[in-house]
Parts: C-alpha cells; sequence; structure tokens
C-alpha cells in the first residue's frame, strides 16, 4: 500500500477516479440499506440466517465511508503545494461545516427556547461523537501532517504509522474511565465508554488509511503501475481481511474485554476489507489508462458518490426528522415493516436520493438558481432541526 515515493515538485491536483467515486457511491445507497432495516425491520426477523448476511455486509459500510472520506483527501490535495495556507484554509471550511453539521444533527433543537426544555439525556445524545465528527478530527490530523511534514513518502509513513498506533492503542483507551481527567465532550472522541457511535479511537484509522491508500495510488498510477498495485492490494486485503474476520468470529480476539468495534484484529479484518473492495472497484471498473478525464458523463452511482455529504444529511432528515404532527417514517414504521416493506421504502429512499444529488449537481452550474436552491434547502433544514 505504501509502495513508491511521489513526485514531491507536482502541486496539481490528481484527476478523478471515477471507479472510486462509484466505491463512495455504493457506500452511500448501503448506508441508506443499513439505516433503513435497523429503523423499520420487525424485530422478529432481524435474528435469520438473512438478516444476519445483510448485518454483515451493513457492517462495511461504515468502514467503507471513512475510507472514502481519507481518499477524498488524498485526491484532491497536491502532495505539495506552494500555497500551503491556501489549501489549509479550504479544508479548514470543509472540516468546520462538517463539524457544525455534525453536532446541528444531534442538537435538542436551533431555538433557545429548546435548549432551556433540554433534559441531561438531551445533551448527552448532542455531545456523543458521530461520523461526521470523527471525519472533522481525522481532517484536523491530516492537515496538520500536511503542513508540519514537507516530504510526501514521509507524510505517508507517519500517517500510516500513527493509522497502526490507533488500532493498537484503541482497546488501551476504552478500558480508561475518563470523567476525572478530561471532559465528557472531549472523552466521546476518545472512547465509546459514553456511548458515542464513532470516537476518533479507533475510527480516525479508516479515514488516515484512506488518505495512505489513495496517496500511493497516485503514486503508483504515476509511474504506470496502479493495475498491478491494486492486484496486490485486493490479494493482500482479501486474504488478510478474511484470516482475521474468521479468527475474530471464532473467539480469537485480541483483546476480549471491549466490544467488538474495539477489538484491534476486529479493526485490521474490516479495514483490510475496505481496502480490498476499494481496489476491486478500481480494477472492475477503472479503465486501462486509469486516472485520466474520461469523456462520459458520470452515472448515477457516481454523482451519489460525489455528494455523500449532502446525502448523508439528507437521509437522516428523511427518516428521523421531517414529518407532520411530530411522525417522521421512523416513528410511523419504526421496527414494525416486513422485508418487503423494508426494501420498497428503501428503494424509495435511494431513488429520492439519487434523484436530490442529480438535481443538485444540475443546480450548481446556474448560480442564481443555486441560491435559490440553498436557501430552500436550509430552510427545510432548520425546520425538522428545530
Amino acid at each position: 500500500m505504501c509502495s513508491g515515493d511521489e513526485e514531491t515538485g507536482d502541486t496539481s491536483p490528481p484527476a478523478r477516479y471515477r471507479s472510486l467515486d462509484a466505491f463512495r457511491g455504493v457506500a452511500v445507497v448501503l448506508m441508506f440499506n443499513a439505516h433503513v432495516v435497523n429503523t423499520t425491520l420487525r424485530p422478529g426477523l432481524q435474528e435469520g440466517l438473512l438478516f444476519r448476511i445483510v448485518d454483515l455486509i451493513n457492517g462495511l459500510v461504515a468502514p467503507v465511508f471513512l475510507l472514502t472520506a481519507g481518499l477524498v483527501f488524498a485526491l484532491a490535495t497536491p502532495p505539495s503545494s506552494t500555497d500551503r495556507i491556501a489549501t489549509v484554509k479550504g479544508w479548514g471550511k470543509q472540516l468546520l461545516l462538517i463539524w457544525v453539521i455534525g453536532y446541528l444533527l444531534r442538537a435538542p433543537g436551533l431555538m433557545p427556547e429548546s435548549w432551556h426544555h433540554a433534559g441531561a439525556q438531551d445533551w448527552d445524545r448532542f455531545l456523543k461523537v458521530d461520523i461526521l465528527h470523527c471525519i472533522a478530527l481525522s481532517w484536523v490530523v491530516l492537515l496538520s501532517a500536511y503542513v508540519t511534514i514537507r516530504s510526501a513518502a514521509t507524510r505517508r509513513r507517519v500517517l500510516g504509522g500513527l493509522c497502526i498506533g490507533i488500532v493498537a492503542a484503541t482497546p488501551v483507551l476504552w478500558s480508561v474511565s475518563f470523567p476525572s481527567v478530561i471532559p465528557v465532550a472531549l472523552a466521546n472522541y476518545v472512547t465509546a465508554e459514553y456511548e458515542s457511535l464513532f470516537p476518533f479511537f479507533p475510527w480516525g484509522a479508516y479515514v488516515l488509511a484512506g488518505t495512505v491508500a489513495g496517496r500511493a495510488l497516485i503514486s503508483a498510477d504515476r509511474r504506470n503501475v496502479a493495475r498491478q498495485h491494486m492486484r496486490r492490494l485486493l490479494l493482500v486485503g482479501g486474504v488478510g481481511g478474511l484470516s482475521l474476520g474468521l479468527l475474530a468470529f471464532n473467539g480469537h480476539r485480541l483483546w476480549p474485554g471491549v466490544g467488538w468495534d474495539g477489538d484491534p484484529v476486529v479493526i485490521a479484518a474490516y479495514l483490510l476489507l475496505s481496502l480490498a473492495t476499494m481496489a476491486l472497484f478500481y480494477l472492475a471498473l477503472e479503465p486501462t489508462q486509469s486516472g485520466q478525464a474520461q469523456p462520459q458523463d458520470p452515472g448515477w452511482l457516481e454523482i451519489v458518490g460525489q455528494e455523500s455529504l449532502l446525502l448523508y444529511v439528507a437521509h437522516l432528515l428523511v427518516l428521523y426528522r421531517l414529518g407532520w404532527n411530530e411522525h417522521t417514517l421512523a416513528s410511523t414504521f419504526g421496527n414494525a415493516l416486513g422485508p418487503w416493506g423494508v426494501i420498497a421504502l428503501f428503494i424509495a429512499l435511494s431513488i429520492a436520493m439519487a434523484g436530490l444529488a442529480l438535481g443538485w449537481q444540475r443546480t450548481k452550474e446556474n448560480r442564481s438558481l443555486r441560491v435559490w436552491v440553498q436557501v430552500i434547502g436550509l430552510t427545510i433544514a432548520a425546520y425538522a432541526l428545530a
């Protein structure tokens, strides 16, 4: 994954890899499926073999989503730049936006009256770290490395070491009680003790690994060995991930005292399988002359991948916030649907989100229309959050 040195004098951003956009698009669609299944499927149906298979596939959604967040950073940031300040400002605005959105989605409401009436449970929920918080903090780490480490090859090795360190340190940190050391708001980034869904340990490792993998791909592509590189990654990631996964599911875990998502063997298995899946998409969809601009318009799956942040927020609002008389989709169909009802809702949500992504891409080409759509979208979001 880390073979070869990058051209440190290159300051141009690399071309977009359409196969990786499709890879991210599949992760987004599977995310819709995971949330619909977990929210609406009847409890009695969540115990069969079919559900376990679906649940196993859904287990790859978060690792892949985070891995692609690292890929985005790698593909959009040149290995060296004559204007690092501009690069940092650009990424700083994006990560700040993601951080704000992450907290707004968990806020008791947008009005001071809502904050006044919020109970301890509401504020505990607000302080929990979700996937957007994890991505934002991971990008802070990546930006810090980008600014402080001039050599692209050295930076890649340091990030790879940090990735391994995060995985190894997770069970140790999860075994420590933090209330007397740091505030809960910060402890949520370190441990799952307070039921944070995506603390930086271990989930930040997937973002860092995605950046390392992305830079390694670009380096291999410039040396015309990208396909050989991705074949090796597919082999190593697939065999290694499946082997570690079988060990973990047969009880051979490194740190049984923590949950599954905090055990280094399980984390490494999902990380390797995510990288292998990325390599598979590249080999299956990327043309032989990889990384070159393609004349065709992007397909709907690629557009979904390109608009992953928009669709992440939109589908959460549709499922859990938007409704009438306090009845949302989640509260109306919560754990009440059979398989066909779940499939129908998943298809309807996927079509709606794909339409939103396509419409937004078309809208961005018209500046005046874009402003109006942004105003309408923010109004709907504010209504849902309030």
